[in-house]
């Protein structure tokens, strides 16, 4: 899962589609936070992107988000796994994780 994961985030920073990735700080079964990484200043900004958990508590979740609370650094979506202090995730704009996925293993095959 590490290269997979590897691969995905330096595609996507190639294509300019990863808009943050990073560590949960805290986690409900509807928001993830992180005061380190989510500082972007409007809300709402990261409202319709796809948030997904690629390791620690709630792996391989993949969720839309429905709302981004700026001032609590938080992304709010579907209800889900609480993640926590050892979530990891991306958040995308453009591709969703599955079509990166698949993208890379039909590389792989190619080959």
């Amino acid at each position: 899962m590490a290269v997979l994961s590897t691969l995905r985030l330096n595609i996507a920073r190639a294509l300019g589609d990863l808009v943050v990735s990073g560590t949960a700080t805290a986690g409900t079964t509807t928001t993830l936070t992180d005061t380190v990484n989510l500082i972007h200043a409007d809300t709402d900004q990261l409202k319709g992107y796809e948030l997904y958990i690629y390791g620690g508590t709630a792996i391989g979740q993949k969720r839309i988000i429905t709302a981004f609370d700026a001032s609590n650094d938080n992304v709010t979506f579907a209800t889900g796994t609480a993640p926590d202090t050892t979530s990891t995730y991306e958040i995308h704009k453009i591709f969703r994780v599955a079509q990166y996925n698949a993208a890379i293993d039909a590389a792989h095959d190619a080959a």
